[in-house]
């Protein structure tokens, strides 16, 4: 996709008639990122892939546990979100990854353990997930062992 036609898709987003794309942030096997600038800020554009429903995505548990989390304000809320389309927009946040190297960080480790801890202390949402299915779907979906 294009970034002309990523712009088409952003201008028919509620507000986001002048925004344009400013980087793909990711392009992997279930989506598309972009970071988009608009007029009231920064934002992260995402663009599912045909490949996310095989890949047992459920976008609709995952709005419920984000609309949690952004409750509790451990993540921004969602500005825009279309299951049918599979086109979510919310708000840019700069930083980066955690590295190796920050795991060994006391002090980005009880930083990262209060956030887990808040997480994990919301009551219960959504479906149930299965992390060892998934990776078993998404390694079936792998055209090579590589």
């Amino acid at each position: 996709m294009t970034y002309a036609d990523v712009n088409g898709i952003l201008t028919r987003l509620p507000g986001m008639q002048r925004a344009c794309v400013v980087e793909r942030l990711a392009n992997g096997p279930t989506n598309s990122t972009y970071r988009v600038a608009a007029d009231d800020g920064q934002f992260v554009l995402r663009l599912d892939n045909p490949e996310a429903l095989p890949l047992g995505l459920d976008r609709a548990n995952e709005r419920i546990v984000s609309a949690a989390a952004a409750a509790a304000g451990l993540t921004p809320a969602y500005s825009y979100f279309d299951l049918g389309s599979g086109v979510c927009l919310r708000p840019f946040i700069a930083g980066r990854s955690l590295r190796r190297e920050d795991l060994m960080n006391a002090q980005t480790l009880e930083q990262l353990a209060g956030v887990l801890n808040q997480l994990h202390a919301l009551p219960p949402l959504g479906g149930p997930f299965d992390p060892a299915a998934a990776a078993r779907r998404y390694a079936a979906a792998a055209p090579s062992p590589e």
